[in-house]
């Protein structure tokens, strides 16, 4: 590789690790760069980690050109004799909760937005911050992560944050990005009257706006109402046994662990987080995130079995 291809390939190396968030690079780094993960430290930003680890394989040049390959900027050295197998998703992506089923709902979404153009609102009946969060970065994750923009998610509160001030942080902060791409934001707002109020003001301000990009905007409801007759209402979101066996078993097989792990793990799961027929949305959330931190430290089957154990007698 010469001077010139050298300076390219890590051009276009830097730009995919910029379009990583600070935990997709870490799960990143466990799977496929252990050895820069003990450089990182909780308060170290994600710039930084990015500097280290782009530092440390260029002082190793195969490290660097591994490094490549692994996102999937030059293909793979074929391997004659080994057996072909493809997963659904990097394990480092897999193990990420906002990969936890919801397939039908993004699927809904995904094909609106194929669909339309401008100013897309989805009416989604679960106003869970922890869910809502989830959602919107599967969304982005489904439509193309470096296509989409996600912003905070705002709240109305006739006292705190009036209407008036969320449009006005919607004119201001979230509507100048359309130039460069799709914004996903997700507002909770206290009633149908004032959803109704919210949704006019919003398509008044972008009358005389050149929108060369989606703005999609998901709403919830406080008290549960209807939705404006303009939005895609979306159904609530329900997550069942058979979504936690699927998302372990992906999880298990690729760390290649033994399937009584998939079971054993399943069963605690369910015990942890049914309620009533099914799942509790935010307690199977709260769960993926516990096995997340988990995860990150790289356990051996000996510490996760160590680990269930300890849950089943917290949760028992």
């Amino acid at each position: 590789m010469n001077e010139t291809q050298y300076r390219q390939l890590y051009k276009k190396i830097y730009s995919k690790l910029m379009s990583f968030d600070d935990t997709d690079l870490g799960f990143f780094c466990l799977e496929y760069h252990t050895n820069v993960i003990d450089k990182f430290s909780d308060n170290m930003t994600r710039d930084r980690k990015i500097y280290l680890l782009i530092k440390y394989c260029r002082r190793r040049p195969e490290e660097f050109e591994e490094l490549a390959i692994n996102l999937k900027i030059i293909p793979k050295k074929p391997r004659p004799s080994a057996a072909v197998t493809q997963s659904a998703k990097p394990a480092y992506q897999a193990i990420m909760p906002h990969n936890f089923d919801l397939r039908d709902l993004i699927e809904e979404c995904v094909d609106c937005l194929l669909e339309q153009e401008g100013i897309i609102g989805f009416g989604l009946p679960y106003s869970s911050p922890t869910f809502v969060t989830n959602f919107c970065e599967r969304l982005k994750q489904e439509r193309g992560r470096n296509l989409v923009k996600v912003k905070d998610y705002l709240m109305v509160n006739p006292v705190h944050t009036p209407l008036d001030d969320v449009l006005l942080t919607i004119k201001r902060r979230y509507l100048p990005a359309l130039q460069h791409q799709h914004i996903l934001f997700a507002v909770q707002i206290p009633n149908a009257t004032l959803a109704r109020e919210f949704w006019q003001r919003l398509q008044t301000l972008l009358n005389d706006k050149a929108m060369p990009h989606n703005l999609i905007v998901i709403i919830t409801l406080t008290d549960n109402g209807q939705f404006p007759k303009e939005l895609k209402t979306l159904r609530p979101p329900q997550f069942r046994r058979a979504h936690a066996q699927f998302w372990i078993r992906q999880i298990v097989e690729q760390r290649a662990w033994p399937d009584t792990i998939t079971e054993l793990w399943v069963k605690h799961m369910i015990v942890e987080c049914q309620h009533g027929q099914g799942l509790h949305v935010d307690w199977v959330y709260d769960h993926l995130k516990d096995m997340l931190k988990l995860f990150h430290q790289n356990p051996t089957l000996e510490d996760f079995k160590t680990e269930l154990a300890r849950r089943r007698k917290l949760y028992a």
